[in-house]
């Protein structure tokens, strides 16, 4: 698959968001589901929608373990705990977005 940053430009593109929206519903992308959730997180090309963008995390992690799981299986023991730990992390980063957003709309 060719990566989404090469089908649209986001420094030029004024439809940024929107080409977004369209790359997730034709490709599994991780990266595109990271910005989705910031962009709704920032109000960039659309309204702040923090509701959003905790799905996007969470779309996010579900996609992170699957893939984390598959690539254990043909790995040494040294790169099945590089994998893990490199998951573990971006885990950790979604989860912390997470409740960072639901402290946000709790303040509303």
């Amino acid at each position: 698959m060719k990566k989404y940053f090469d089908l649209i430009d986001e420094y030029q593109s004024e439809y940024y968001f929107e080409n977004l929206l369209e790359l997730a519903e034709k490709y599994d992308d991780i990266e595109i589901k990271e910005d989705l959730a910031i962009c709704y997180e920032n109000g960039d090309g659309t309204n702040e929608n923090p509701l959003e963008a905790i799905y996007w995390y969470k779309e996010m992690a579900k996609q992170l373990l699957p893939e984390s799981n598959a690539d254990l299986e043909s790995q040494d023991r040294n790169s099945q705990f590089t994998i893990k730990e490199s998951a573990a992390t971006e885990i950790e980063f979604i989860l912390d977005k997470i409740y960072e957003l639901s402290s946000k709309i709790e303040n509303k």
